[in-house]
């Protein structure tokens, strides 16, 4: 049976690819469901679920399993490591826990994906195609209830059984020094997490949205995705209540000697926006206050001109969301301007990160009135070879495109109507 493992989903070169995963099946009594290995699981799941073993597959990281754009060809559910799903610019990125599904009501209604789905790291799905579900119902009928409740907009993670409730004595923190979050939490759709401030050493807890509980139900022409239930973005930032600093969660802790200083000797500046406010359910200000926060940190920090572009972005997003449309327009303004230093002066930024950036930009310009250079930039952003990791991005570039052409035309239409 060594040889005989779970199939791995291998790209071209080494390189990652966005063709649906084909899972070589054998029956059940033949195939292990994890060789020589348990899951490591906070959350236990249902015994049954091992009768799902024919369906296991087993990602190496980057592994794609469906692109934004399109309908899944399969209903997963993680059973091991890490699956990020990636709404449009690559910083809005949620990651599903084990034992929760991905692309279930997209896969059963042949819905397009608002977001992109790929394994973080060595991880286990177990791949489902709508076709077997009734069997894979029989198999392991926890999975019915799971994916009925994904119908429902209601997050649900099944657990082992447990034993029954006793009486436990309350005690102190382990850690008195940590801040915690007081009040109450809906640990439906968040749970909380722990971090050190680099700065200032506070140690404090913050929200974070549980993949489960995000519902998207639309996405803008520039990635900004509506949801049913809690936006994850307005948690994407990290605010320390002691010091301010601020950052995305992925470079919380990635500072330089240099930057930790010019940090230090800066808080002052950050003391107005009340950094204390931040560590429970936030508000739609207060999200925005979290955002310009992160944009004096980072601005105190080595340059980086994409972080820069993509928070700026998010801005013109909450003052869209709030109904400010001069607000917006300024965001997005610097936002392009911010988009555009990044795609000339990045010489690391990757193929796919410049073709994202140029059809941002050429989308921006169009929503600032700019077709212009809306249609050189969306001409640029169509111009990238693009594999069908990239074919949903090539496919809204193109569209884009025409919607520029299309307003250069009554553009010119109309300047030949008033010199007649």
């Amino acid at each position: 049976m060594r040889g005989r493992g779970l199939p791995t989903i291998r790209g071209k070169r080494g390189r990652r690819t966005g063709a649906q995963p084909v899972c070589r099946r054998s029956p059940p009594s033949r195939t292990p469901w994890l060789p020589g290995k348990e899951p490591d699981v906070a959350r236990p799941l249902p015994d049954s679920y091992r009768q799902l073993a024919r369906y296991a597959l087993r990602l190496p990281p980057g592994a794609s399993l469906y692109e934004d754009g399109v309908a899944p060809q399969y209903l997963y559910l993680v059973f091991s490591g890490r699956i990020r799903l990636d709404a449009g610019d690559g910083d809005d990125a949620t990651e599903v826990e084990t034992g929760e599904l991905v692309g279930a009501v997209e896969a059963l209604t042949g819905a397009p994906s608002l977001v992109r789905a790929s394994a973080v790291e060595p991880s286990v799905v177990v791949s489902v195609p709508p076709p077997e579900l009734a069997a894979a119902f029989h198999a392991a009928p926890e999975l019915a209830l799971q994916v009925i409740e994904a119908f429902a907009g209601e997050p649900l993670v099944l657990r082992a059984p447990s034993s029954p409730a006793v009486d436990v004595p309350e005690v102190e923190p382990a850690d008195p020094s940590l801040l915690t979050i007081e009040g109450d939490v809906d640990e439906s759709f968040f749970f909380k997490d722990t971090a050190v401030c680099p700065v200032s050493s506070t140690r404090f807890e913050f929200l974070r949205v549980r993949t489960s509980a995000v519902r998207p139900v639309g996405r803008d022409s520039d990635f900004r995705v509506t949801y049913r239930s809690f936006d994850p973005t307005r948690y994407a930032v990290v605010v320390c209540p002691g010091c301010g600093y601020s950052a995305m969660q992925d470079d919380f802790t990635a500072l330089s000697d240099e930057e930790r200083q010019a940090l230090r000797v800066s808080s002052g500046e950050r003391t107005p926006l009340a950094p204390e406010e931040f560590r429970g359910e936030r508000s739609l200000e207060q999200s925005a206050r979290a955002v310009d926060l992160a944009l004096l940190s980072y601005a105190r920090r080595a340059p980086n001109t994409r972080r820069s572009a993509v928070l700026l972005h998010r801005r013109a997003w909450m003052e869209r969301e709030r109904g400010d449309a001069e607000a917006e327009r300024a965001f997005l303004g610097q936002a392009r301007a911010a988009y555009v230093a990044s795609f000339e002066r990045d010489g690391s930024i990757s193929e796919e990160s410049a073709m994202r950036a140029a059809y941002l930009i050429g989308d921006l310009c169009l929503r600032l009135l700019d077709a212009v250079d809306g249609a050189k930039w969306l001409e640029t952003a169509t111009r990238f070879p693009a594999d069908k990791q990239q074919s949903g991005l090539l496919r809204m570039a193109q569209e884009r495109l025409q919607d520029a052409r299309g307003v250069l035309k009554e553009a010119q239409r109309e300047a030949e109507r008033k010199s007649a």
